[in-house]
């Protein structure tokens, strides 16, 4: 009989061949698509085909069918066979995790389809065993395409969960946080760590809109008290729709309104007469939108200009040319958020003052940072804005008349901010007083404070902005010093006691032309540096200062100081002639280079330089050329053997290698401590080398690698502990570096280290530490970083606050820029724009009547650059980002017709906003127009997906194989909506003729 026939016989499937079912008397041919994938999962399970084969062939199932239904249909399979008693076969494992990471393409099972599935499947009865759980949420939240995508607040249940019979229950959408119930309740006892993990990962995934039903909310909120604080702090993100939705519910029932399942729609456009519909079938209407307008007045000016001016603070620490600030940024966007020229003018003074007068600290980097730009960086903005009248936005003849307003109203403002900044000197200056045994403080000659506005007139003098007549009529009776002068600020800062440092950082930070005048000699100082050797102690003294480095922006941006200082500091050749005439005076000096450029990339925030990277890790002998090898072999005999440190190790080192070196050399002798090749004396008498100028300089990277080594060997780091201990507590240990271990030192002390007990066993003096650190100003409780639900959930609370200023006691201005960004770094662009997109589509609440603030904000974001890394995210946002809205699994596919026409207007007003202030911003945006116009034809020409056709079994699927992917009818309704309103623009059509496809 024919092998084919065989009732036992197990189907074999080859790629391109014959596939044969067992169990029925077939001798057909038949291809991989006749077979489910159920069938596949089964047969490949009993027979144990390796994970990769297995992929393959489920590669060829999705090529022959719709790959939707091939992840639908591989899914259920897979938990089927996962869930089922008495344990979870590791060969099915092996599956989900190759299927949901194939490194050939996209993965065939996306993991967001995985996890709607299983959350269905959670709901039926039997509940699975804690252990088959915990294995599928460690593979869910292991792989590369894990969980990013915003998940809506309702969720359909899959087609392959749902019977042929009585296919409506699948019309019907199910709340997403009903759900996750069943994980919630497993939480709330003792669940293990990756279930624990994933339920939090969800909750920061669901939106908090369409809001759950009462009876889930109020079961959800009841095991708040007795979950995980990972595990609460999201849900009680998501249970805030429906806390507004009880809200507004009660402030609407006397009022005759419905809000018919969105909360607050009815403020969302300007005017809801504008919004024409035709027909009489509220499913079969045809609606118009309204003109899309410029939409300048839904973000506040206040708010706009406040929001980027902490993006040009910001962006100075990536911005490598001083030519092109982010001051052509601001100036480019002016059309964009005021009209009118005179009124920009008025509030972009005011805003600068706000913003330092909101400054807790003005002696801090942050405070410094806004002093400089109302001192320097307003009046050059407002130079260069004078500069170019190319801008097609006139610079005002209003200064003076808005100077003087801005002061009026800031009266109380500005006059604490001159109290404080006068007797903090004095204060400086008596304690200095009190203390000095040599001789009291004396002020540098030529430089003296004055208030903030007249510091910013005599700026604004200088530039030729205002002349000194109208200075005098915007402060009657004020005397306004004739120029901004005197002594050499950066010779004296390097004779300065360090107890005379404190206010002489205060009066150059503060005197009028002060902090520029320092910073320009420090920068020819640091330029000239091969001719003309630097005063003795300036350079320990300035990286002993955070304030007085902070000064150095005075003159150029950061990125662009960062710079000089690698080039002439780290990157300068070395002198061997120069090394050998006087090794420790060369290695000395050189140290205090690098201790300046690790206290400035530590001030400003910036990317470790080369060198700086290379000396935080540590390699082992034969990872080293043989060069740097035998230097390694001599400086360990050196430090830890009984050579000692001589003339000779020392001319034979270039100075860029010690750096280099010097992690390993500790590496080394921690390894020998171990295997009992030295012992602990030894140790430490190697290490109190490190206690002298000569060396001290490189345990910045030192004492970075040791922070990273604890972590990462946790348990078994007692050796490195004690290393960082002893080094740390010396009595040497240079403050400037001191001050940039801090933050990583004490995460080590903090309680979510989980090195306590590691700590106690290693004889570790937490208490001197954590002492230690606080007297040069670490906060050692500073807080554990976010994990990945928090960053999401706070990105969403900072967006409300965009909407509703009320909710927070803080400025969202100053907030949303480190929370976009660090969803960016930690779920990357795509999954970050959809999260802000899916908010502006779906609105919880608006309270503005003219327009959707956020919107107009995301606009602006998407055409800012927000890092070295990231290029403004327009790209993304139309090649990929608003593509994504019209797929299968976006929330927009199941928007009820009401929320419809909003949904459209936002995502049209995004559209049409962001390329023009791209167009401003001269960022090309011609062959992204045209993808993005090719792409709304394709999105157009799709045919419209049945709800019910999923339902029909296989020879439905067989009939949709070659068919353009089907699209929702939601989706069809608002694209048409979207495609006639970009058609419709004159000013769209004017700038990009290619939207004239869609009139």
């Amino acid at each position: 009989m024919d092998e084919r026939c065989q009732p036992d016989f197990l189907r074999r499937v080859q790629l391109g061949e014959v596939v044969v079912l067992h169990d029925y008397q077939v001798d057909q041919r038949m291809t991989v698509a006749d077979i489910g994938c159920a069938e596949i999962v089964n047969a490949a399970y009993r027979r144990g085909v390796p994970a990769k084969k297995f992929v393959k062939l489920l590669s060829k199932l999705e090529n022959e069918s719709n790959p939707v239904d091939v992840a639908d249909q591989l899914a259920s399979s897979l938990l089927d066979q996962l869930l089922q008693p008495p344990g979870t076969p590791a060969i099915v494992l092996s599956y989900l995790s190759q299927s949901l990471s194939d490194s050939t393409g996209p993965a065939i099972l996306p993991a967001q389809t995985f996890l709607v599935h299983l959350l269905f499947r959670l709901a039926l009865p039997p509940p699975p065993s804690t252990s088959a759980l915990a294995a599928i949420a460690s593979l869910l939240l292991a792989c590369p395409s894990s969980l990013f995508s915003p998940l809506s607040g309702e969720l359909h249940c899959p087609a392959s969960l749902v019977p042929d019979v009585g296919s409506s229950t699948s019309t019907s959408p199910t709340p997403t946080l009903g759900l996750v119930l069943p994980l919630l309740r497993l939480c709330s006892t003792s669940a293990p760590a990756p279930i624990v993990s994933l339920t939090a990962r969800i909750l920061g995934l669901v939106q908090p809109y369409p809001a759950p039903p009462l009876d889930v909310g109020l079961e959800a909120g009841g095991l708040l008290q007795t979950l995980p604080e990972m595990v609460s702090t999201p849900l009680r993100d998501s249970l805030g729709g429906l806390m507004a939705d009880l809200a507004i519910s009660q402030d609407t029932t006397g009022m005759g309104l419905s809000l018919d399942g969105m909360t607050g729609m009815e403020n969302v456009i300007p005017n809801q007469g504008d919004i024409t519909m035709h027909g009489g079938d509220e499913n079969a209407q045809t609606v118009t939108l309204p003109p899309l307008g410029t939409d300048i007045s839904s973000l506040p000016l206040p708010q706009s200009l406040a929001f980027l001016l902490n993006y040009l603070r910001r962006s100075s620490r990536w911005t490598d040319n001083a030519d092109s600030s982010g001051d052509q940024v601001l100036l480019r966007l002016a059309p964009h958020l005021a009209p009118d020229p005179t009124t920009f003018l008025a509030q972009l003074l005011e805003a600068s003052i706000v913003a330092f007068s909101g400054q807790a600290d003005g002696d801090s980097p942050g405070g410094i940072e806004k002093w400089l730009f109302i001192s320097e960086g307003l009046p050059s903005l407002l130079q260069s804005w004078k500069g170019h009248g190319d801008l097609g936005y006139p610079y005002p003849d209003t200064l003076a008349t808005s100077l003087k307003s801005v002061f009026e109203r800031q009266s109380g403002r500005l006059a604490e901010n001159n109290t404080w900044m006068a007797q903090r000197y004095d204060a400086l200056v008596s304690a200095v007083d009190s203390e000095d045994e040599t001789g009291g403080y004396v002020a540098p000659d030529g430089w003296s404070l004055c208030s903030l506005e007249v510091t910013l007139l005599l700026r604004l003098i200088e530039l030729d902005l205002l002349s000194r007549q109208d200075a005098r009529s915007v402060l009657p009776g004020v005397t306004i010093p004739s120029s901004s002068s005197g002594e050499s600020l950066s010779n004296r800062v390097a004779v300065a006691s360090p107890s005379h440092l404190p206010p002489l950082a205060h009066l150059i930070i503060y005197s009028p032309g002060a902090a520029r005048s320092f910073a320009s000699e420090v920068s020819e100082t640091i330029q000239s540096l091969t001719t003309n050797p630097p005063p003795d102690n300036l350079f320990s003294n300035l990286s002993a200062s955070p304030s007085l480095i902070a000064c150095l922006a005075a003159a150029s941006p950061p990125a662009v100081l960062l710079g000089l200082l690698e080039k002439n500091l780290l990157d300068r050749p070395d002198d061997v002639n120069l090394r050998a005439d006087d090794p420790q005076g060369t290695m000395t000096r050189f140290g205090e280079g690098v201790m300046l450029v690790e206290a400035a990339v530590h001030t400003f925030d910036l990317p470790l330089p080369r060198l700086l990277v290379e000396g935080r890790r540590a390699l082992s002998l034969g990872d080293w050329e043989q060069t740097q090898r035998g230097l390694l072999n001599g400086w360990i005999k050196a430090l830890f053997g009984s050579d000692g440190i001589d003339d000779q190790i020392l001319s034979a080192t270039s100075l860029q290698d010690f750096y280099r070196l010097a992690p390993s050399l500790i590496q080394q002798a921690i390894a020998a401590r171990a295997a009992g090749q030295i012992d602990i004396d030894t140790l430490y008498s190697g290490l109190s080398y490190f206690s002298q100028d000569l060396l001290s300089w490189s345990l910045g990277g030192i004492v970075a690698w040791l922070c990273e080594e604890t972590v990462r060997n946790g348990p078994v780091s007692g050796l490195h502990l004690q290393v960082l201990q002893r080094l740390v507590l010396g009595d040497a240990f240079p403050e400037a570096l001191l001050r940039v271990a801090g933050g990583a030192i004490a995460g080590l002390l903090a309680p979510s280290s989980g090195l306590h007990e590691v700590f106690a066993a290693s004889g570790i003096d937490v208490a001197a530490v954590r002492l230690k650190l606080e007297a040069i100003g670490v906060d050692v409780n500073q807080a554990p970083p976010l994990s990945f639900a928090q960053r999401i959930a706070n990105l969403r609370v900072t967006l409300q606050t965009v909407r509703q200023p009320e909710l927070s006691q803080s400025s969202w201005t100053d907030a949303l820029l480190p929370a976009f960004n660090s969803c960016l770094v930690s779920i990357g662009d795509l999954e970050a724009l959809q999260l802000v997109l899916s908010e502006i589509l779906f609105p919880s609440s608006i309270n503005n009547e003219s327009g959707d603030p956020l919107g107009r904000l995301f606009a602006i974001l998407t055409v800012l650059g927000l890092g070295r890394a990231h290029s403004p995210l327009l790209s993304v946002l139309l090649d990929v980002t608003i593509p994504n809205v019209f797929e299968y699994n976006s929330p927009l596919a199941i928007a009820q017709p009401q929320s419809q026409p909003y949904a459209a207007l936002g995502l049209a007003k995004l559209i049409k906003h962001s390329l023009l202030m791209a167009t401003s911003l001269q960022i090309d945006t011609g062959g992204l127009v045209h993808a993005f116009a090719d792409d709304l034809e394709y999105q157009s020409s799709r045919p419209v997906r049945d709800m019910l056709d999923r339902q029909r079994g296989k020879k439905a699927k067989r009939a949709r194989r070659g068919v353009a992917r089907e699209i929702g009818q939601a989706q069809k309704a608002v694209l048409e909506m979207v495609v006639h309103a970009l058609g419709a623009d004159e000013e769209l059509r004017g700038t990009w003729p290619v939207f004239e496809r869609f009139t």
